[in-house]
């Protein structure tokens, strides 16, 4: 096992490096195309983002700390072309977290088994050059909970490294409740949860004050949940990504000589989302299969941003791009059912993020990369699937 994980780093180090190599200075295009022009007319204004321009003309403020990330990229630099190099490390950052905590829940074979599977999936390797926040808010995230141990300083830095990830994307909602289970399950003295919630609240000062500083609001983190949500949300929804919604005539048209900035163009589209789906619960209901098909149908979608217009990959080569993808949530069901009888326990604190991630786009909408932050969950319970088929000792911790 340790042989097989240290061949499959090495694979996957070498995929990163042949992908950089066959990206680099390459356009990027969707959500990437965004962020970096965002970054650019940021620093072109002297200021960050979201700039005054973006908060009162723009429909969303979107992954403000990643955003922020190229923006410093460019005053440092002058340049973007390191941001795959830096992604890289990232990366590593994560696979050493996903390694820890496997360690920690289920022993060192499962870990080692756990890097396997983390390296042998292409989409780990394929999301190093595409300038998207996925990879960066879930390496800073995991390596929050990584470091995690009754100690105050650590504690802290626990708690900046997650604000900072929050602010990078929103991820929060999908992984606090286990935060705070495994603090109850673990009987944690409430004494230690002050300095975690200290350094979240430094970070969310910090970014509200720098976001302050450069619209004249106090805005830390995104604006996308009405416009995720009306996309979800309406009479030509299709579960999936589709901006018909905001064409003139239809539920998401926002009236530009109301001239809304961003926080009341949130608003009025979380309303009439929610008002939408009181009317329509029987439409809203049918629309969940799709959401769910969109949202973990396959493991293909970091190449996307190399890919102007629309996609036109065959679905020969998707179905390939994928094949491990499937392979690890089979295993993940199989290292489910092994440890059904601790749901209540370890097993079921670290698959909840699955669930709240899940029902989470139920309300949005699904699409392929918004599963990127639960992977690291199935690849957990697939490890421990792959150490039961090999017949090697893993074990859950059970409470004290």
């Amino acid at each position: 096992m340790r042989i097989a994980a240290i061949a499959s780093i090495l694979i996957w180090i070498v995929a990163q490096i042949i992908l950089i190599a066959l990206t680099f200075d390459m356009p990027q295009y969707s959500d990437a195309a965004n962020y970096i022009r965002f970054a650019r007319e940021a620093v072109e204004a002297g200021s960050w983002y979201p700039t005054i321009s973006v908060f009162n003309e723009s429909m969303w403020v979107a992954n403000t700390g990643y955003i922020n990330f190229l923006a410093l990229n460019i005053r440092i630099f002058d340049t973007l072309k390191f941001v795959g190099i830096e992604q890289m490390v990232f990366n590593f950052l994560l696979l050493w977290g996903i390694w820890k905590l496997t360690c920690r829940f289920a022993g060192k074979n499962a870990g080692l088994a756990a890097i396997i599977l983390f390296c042998l999936l292409p989409s780990n390797a394929m999301v190093v050059p595409a300038f998207m926040s996925d990879l960066m808010c879930m390496s800073l995230l995991i390596a929050s909970l990584a470091v995690m141990r009754h100690n105050t300083w650590v504690l802290a830095t626990a708690g900046v490294l997650c604000g900072i990830a929050n602010w990078i994307r929103p991820i929060g909602l999908v992984f606090w409740p286990s935060i705070l289970l495994y603090a109850l399950y673990t009987r944690t003295p409430l004494r230690m949860y002050i300095p975690y919630i200290l350094g979240i609240a430094l970070v969310l000062g910090a970014t509200s004050l720098l976001a302050l500083h450069s619209c004249g609001y106090p805005l830390s983190g995104s604006t996308t949940k009405g416009t995720n949500m009306i996309m979800g949300c309406n009479d030509d929804a299709d579960g999936g990504y589709n901006a018909i919604v905001f064409l003139d005539g239809k539920i998401g048209y926002i009236d530009p000589t109301l001239h809304y900035n961003v926080v009341q163009t949130d608003s009025a589209l979380t309303r009439r989302s929610i008002d939408w789906i009181m009317a329509n619960p029987g439409r809203f209901a049918t629309l969940v299969p799709a959401k769910m098909y969109r949202l973990w149908g396959g493991d293909f979608y970091s190449h996307k941003v190399f890919i102007e217009d629309e996609d036109t990959t065959p679905a020969s080569t998707k179905i390939l791009m994928s094949g491990i993808f499937y392979i690890l949530i089979a295993l993940a069901l199989y290292g489910l059912w092994i440890c059904r009888k601790q749901l209540w326990g370890i097993a079921g604190i670290v698959f909840l993020p699955v669930l709240t991630g899940s029902g989470m786009h139920i309300i949005l909408y699904g699409g392929l990369r918004y599963h990127y932050p639960m992977v690291p969950c199935l690849i957990f319970f697939a490890a421990i699937a792959v150490c039961a088929l090999v017949k090697l000792r893993w074990q859950l911790p059970t409470r004290q």
